[in-house]
């Protein structure tokens, strides 16, 4: 046996204290970024989804307009109206006259003397024009659904749907 060798160094076991502080120093860091990247992920599908809903109202508010538009049997009129501050597009149909109006950020659609529904919310802009081109009644209307605030928005939801009255019933 070797006497004069020095002692093998101790090796050492467990970790220090300040590692270990360390370690859940990186945990929480690598913890907080995933939650964060979580959160950014859930806030954006709810924002798609929140979207593709205006826009699925809004598509079938539009043919459903187009539909009223078809009906109709005589030159729509537009009449102007002060308590409502807002000028009312009228359809004359066979079943009755129809009026649509945007007031605030909501279009409404009123059949006869039913009360007036509600076909669409959150609305920028509304715009309904008479589009005659030449001999040729037609209506447009012009769409624009308002973005959440302080977003950067994913789509314009611009909309324009354009309807010619039933041609053989317009006098």
């Amino acid at each position: 046996m070797n006497t004069l060798s020095p002692t093998p160094p101790m090796r050492r076991r467990g970790v220090l204290l300040v590692e270990l502080l360390m370690y859940l120093a990186l945990l929480l860091m690598f913890s907080t970024l995933a939650f964060q990247t979580f959160h950014r992920a859930r806030q954006q599908s709810a924002d798609i989804q929140r979207q593709s809903r205006e826009i699925s109202l809004a598509l079938r508010a539009g043919e459903r307009w187009r539909a009223d538009v078809r009906q109709a049997t005589l030159a729509p009129e537009w009449i102007p109206s002060a308590w409502r501050k807002a000028t009312v597009l009228r359809l004359t149909t066979p079943t009755g006259h129809i009026d649509y109006f945007f007031e605030g950020s909501r279009v409404w659609r009123k059949v006869g003397d039913a009360p007036k529904e509600k076909i669409l919310f959150n609305v920028k802009s509304s715009k309904m024009i008479d589009d005659s081109r030449g001999s040729v009644p037609a209506l447009r209307w012009e769409l624009e659904i308002k973005t959440q605030s302080g977003r950067r928005a994913q789509t314009q939801p611009l909309f324009t749907f354009l309807a010619v009255p039933n041609s053989q019933s317009i006098q």
